[in-house]
């Protein structure tokens, strides 16, 4: 799928999932505070991804997963700033104080875009189906050549 295209997908699916008018759904809004989203919206819409596009894809830890490092006090430190900048040099993190706390990072730095954009580095739930049944029946050829398997799905 082309990149104006998977935007025009998301942003549609955006607009769905929080009963919005698709003109609305700008590149640049950001989930919860332009468009109001919330916690479960994303949840929805990482299940209307997977169903439509074959794609598993959590956003919350997408963004926040292992990348992010805070101190005492619950905030993100310098070295995690710049391993998210280095990881995802898709987000916009001009609006992100210095300090800013994991929500505060997934409030200022998730839009549609960034949005879209972890969906097109998402591996497709189905290929990665496809590799894992490769990977399978692979592993059976070496152990038990003689029994017939099922093809893949």
């Amino acid at each position: 799928m082309q990149q104006d295209s998977l935007l025009e997908t998301i942003q549609a699916m955006i607009a769905q999932v929080l009963v919005l008018e698709a003109r609305e759904v700008l590149p640049t809004s950001r989930f919860f505070p332009d468009l109001h989203g919330e916690s479960i919206d994303l949840l929805d819409l990482g299940f209307m991804v997977e169903r439509q596009l074959g794609i598993r894809i959590n956003f919350s830890e997408a963004l926040a997963g292992d990348a992010v490092r805070t101190d005492e006090s619950g905030r993100l430190t310098a070295e995690s700033t710049q391993e998210i900048r280095r990881r995802f040099p898709f987000l916009d993190l001009s609006r992100l104080p210095s300090g800013a706390t994991p929500k505060r990072l997934i409030e200022e730095t998730l839009t549609v875009s960034a949005i879209t954009e972890f969906v097109r580095r998402a591996p497709s739930g189905r290929q990665s189906q496809d590799a894992q049944c490769a990977n399978t029946q692979n592993m059976q050829s070496d152990t038990e050549p003689s029994k017939a398997r099922l093809p893949a799905r």
